[in-house]
């Protein structure tokens, strides 16, 4: 008797759906990527976060900033990334279940893939067990089989004899009678479908407990659920990425990532503004008192510096008359282009020079000592 070991067609048609698609490689590449893109998305917006607060906490080292410090201003961002988190945290728990699946029937999926001589091949025979001594079971199985494939030949010889042996034109001018020649090819027939009908009931009953083909029946499920589990696996990643779960998600995080960014730049203009003003200040105030300097009295002179030389004005001399120690001295001569500064005398009066027109002005002598 051949052994029976065509493949169930269906089952080759599986297997070859998944062996084009290349089922385990696509699997495997949308598991190892699901939500990485939108979690580095993620991770670069609290990124921009963090280094704001870094240079906010090192400009608060150096000066006084009148606005709330980065972790208080920043609430509603902080709290808009933890539910955008939230979400693909959810969305990752549902990816965990599919690379459970994967990891559950990867290798019968894998199975699929094979060629076709393999895959029979890794089927046994439903009628020859793969144990080298045959059970009882199975040898009983193996007798009805054989009897029912020699009552089905037989019914096949009682068909050709009957389509060889009876035509239509024999019957055009037959009667009744004549019919009754051929009875005996209908008890002949029943009689056969009869052993058939008794020999496939024992055969049926035989397979039950026949190892061989309780072991053939394992193997065709290992191969045929497998295909469903890797449907029901394309199906939970098409979710994800034809219905565009993902890419609708990455969108929504790239404006929350460009929300942070211009929230940031605020922030550091309005650092980088007072820096300015505060320097403006510093740079304004140095110049003001450099100004003022020479309209403020000079020091009084310490006990061990020598008193300054008593000016003309002071000592009752009229201005313009010469030294009497050196009345021909020449005049020293002073720079035309350049105004000296206005002084004080140590009246505190402001000095009189040339430039005012007093030559010819004769002032009082001063007083005796004593009567000031």
């Amino acid at each position: 008797m051949p052994q029976m070991t065509a493949q169930p067609p269906s089952l080759l048609r599986k297997a070859e759906e998944v062996r084009l698609e290349t089922g385990p490689a696509k699997v495997t590449e949308d598991v190892q990527r699901l939500a990485q893109h939108d979690q580095a998305i993620l991770d670069e917006a609290m990124d921009i976060l963090g280094n704001e607060a870094s240079e906010d906490e090192a400009a608060r080292k150096h000066t006084t900033l009148d606005r709330l410090p980065s972790h208080e201003a920043n609430v509603e961002l902080v709290e808009k990334e933890k539910r955008n988190r939230a979400i693909l945290a959810q969305a990752a728990m549902s990816d965990e279940t599919v690379r459970q699946k994967w990891d559950e029937w990867e290798r019968n999926i894998v199975e699929l893939t094979w060629i076709e001589e393999d895959l029979e091949t890794s089927i046994p025979s439903s009628t020859i067990s793969s144990s080298a001594a045959p059970t009882a079971q199975g040898k009983q199985t193996q007798t009805h089989a054989r009897a029912l494939r020699v009552q089905i030949e037989a019914l096949d010889d009682v068909h050709r004899a009957r389509e060889q042996l009876v035509t239509p034109a024999m019957f055009e001018d037959v009667s009744d009678e004549e019919f009754a020649k051929f009875d005996r090819f209908l008890g002949e027939m029943a009689d056969i479908l009869a052993e058939i009908q008794r020999r496939n009931e024992l055969f049926l009953q035989s397979r039950k407990d026949d190892p061989a083909v309780k072991e053939r029946e394992h193997a065709l499920q290992s191969l045929d659920l497998p295909y469903h589990k890797y449907r029901e696996i394309t199906r939970n990643l098409d979710e994800g990425f034809k219905v565009g779960f993902y890419n609708d998600l990455a969108t929504i995080f790239l404006q929350f990532k460009e929300a942070c960014k211009n929230w940031s730049r605020l922030r550091n203009q309005q650092i980088h503004s007072l820096s300015r003003s505060l320097q403006a200040l510093s740079v304004g105030g140095g110049g003001g008192t450099n100004a003022a300097a020479p309209s403020s009295p000079p020091a009084t002179p310490t006990p061990t510096e020598p008193a300054p030389a008593p000016t003309p004005c002071e000592a009752g001399v009229p201005m313009g008359t010469p030294p009497p120690s050196s009345p021909r001295q020449a005049p020293i001569a002073q720079a035309p282009t350049r105004k000296q500064p206005v002084g004080k005398s140590s009246l505190g009066l402001p000095a009189i020079t040339s430039e005012w027109g007093f030559e010819d002005f004769q002032l009082p002598p001063p007083p005796p000592p004593g009567r000031q």
